[in-house]
């Protein structure tokens, strides 16, 4: 049932009624439900920042400011939908993946930064399947996922879990319109993908922003074309100088007559 809030008694008196839990929003409205000579109403909303944490701005899913051809997915239910349904809040509905009975693991959503960001978090929210729509078939959400991230889009390492190492398995949405927001240690990706596990009665249903900021100036991205060099192999000669001689591998200082490594190279 919805909540009925105890407002004002006079024109001047300030009230203020406070939400039991934190709800992510875009839009907040209003309805009157009893009032006195007629309706008239001045109002403010409090909230905050979805995080203080660091390094947790929204990367452009919510805002629009990543365009629908940085959006895909394994498929869609909806050949003729559009990929931007899957944009937290700001979507009426959301991803449905195409099979009826879907095989975990196999389907997923994906979104490309543009560039190499670090990312931090995800915020996933359930989907509708259809504009106002009040049936439970309809209401999809996916309460447990993985996540895999990519700096090519070719080559995907999943976020692993410390205490086994395997790939971790994130909880997910316990309602179709409730964001969820999870964490993970930081990491420098271009592209994110999740990969529902386990879903609701309705099925697969999801909308999702990525939780990251921009990539310190000191990071070196890796170039996956360019192969790595073999290390030199090394042999131990003496070095028999008065001087302190420094290693250039090890980056200690050794005194002399002390064998240490050097290239044969």
């Amino acid at each position: 049932m919805d909540k009925v809030f105890h407002a004002n008694s006079d024109p001047t008196e300030v009230v203020l009624n406070r939400i039991p839990q934190p709800v992510l929003a875009r839009y907040v409205r209003i309805r009157p439900q009893a009032w006195k000579n007629g309706i008239a109403l001045r109002f403010e909303v409090y909230g905050c920042q979805i995080t203080d944490a660091p390094c947790s701005e929204l990367q452009g899913m919510l805002s629009g400011l990543l365009p629908e051809s940085q959006i895909s997915a394994s498929s869609m239910r909806d050949l003729h939908g559009s990929t931007g349904a899957a944009r937290l809040v700001s979507s009426r509905s959301g991803w449905f993946p195409s099979p009826t009975h879907p095989v975990a693991g196999e389907e997923w959503l994906q979104v490309d930064l543009g560039v190499p960001k670090t990312v931090r978090g995800m915020i996933t929210q359930g989907a509708r399947g259809l504009e106002g729509s009040t049936s439970a078939e309809n209401r999809a959400f996916v309460r447990k996922y993985k996540v895999a991230h990519s700096l090519t889009g070719k080559d995907w390492t999943y976020i692993t879990d410390s205490k086994t190492g395997y790939a971790k398995i994130f909880e997910g949405n316990g309602h179709y319109d409730t964001p969820e927001v999870r964490r993970f240690e930081e990491l420098a990706a271009q592209f994110i993908r999740i990969y529902p596990e386990r879903w609701s009665p309705a099925g697969i249903g999801m909308r999702m922003e990525v939780l990251g900021c921009e990539l310190p100036e000191t990071t070196t991205i890796p170039d996956p074309t360019t192969p790595t060099p073999p290390r030199p192999e090394e042999t131990t000669a003496p070095m028999r100088s008065g001087k302190q001689k420094h290693c250039y591998y090890c980056n200690h200082y050794y005194y002399p007559y002390v064998y240490h490594a050097v290239s044969s190279l």
